[in-house]
């Protein structure tokens, strides 16, 4: 693989991770999903989700059907090297369908993650 990622082949498979090193309990993001459904199925209070997976944003509107999410009810996801800011954020491809496309998260709960 380039440094620029353009000579990937469709279907072609790549490794992100490390062995040992990576959630091992994960989800797949089916249609309807929040992170209050899924934090709720999986007992994992939803400040844990959120900070295994950092690509989730705020209100939980960017995740897509497909994504594999970290669902752990311990923090997996290192955090960023010294002198880095913040983790790199995934962007979902371009052609995904959004998981609850109205945007809501599931919860009358507007005080946001660490109040649930």
């Amino acid at each position: 693989m380039d440094p620029q990622c353009d000579n990937l082949s469709p279907r072609e498979m790549i490794c992100l991770a490390f062995a040992g090193e990576d959630c091992q309990t994960t989800y797949v993001v089916q249609l309807g999903d929040t992170c209050n459904g899924i934090s709720s199925a999986y007992g994992v209070n939803t400040t844990i989700l959120y900070l295994n997976n950092p690509q989730i944003n705020e209100d939980c509107s960017n995740i897509y059907i497909g994504e594999v999410l970290c669902t752990t009810s311990l923090v997996e996801v290192p955090p960023a090297p010294g002198g880095s800011s913040s983790p790199t954020v995934v962007q979902p491809p371009p052609t995904v369908v959004p998981a609850n496309p109205s945007g809501d998260s599931g919860s009358d709960d507007d005080n946001f993650p660490w109040c649930n």
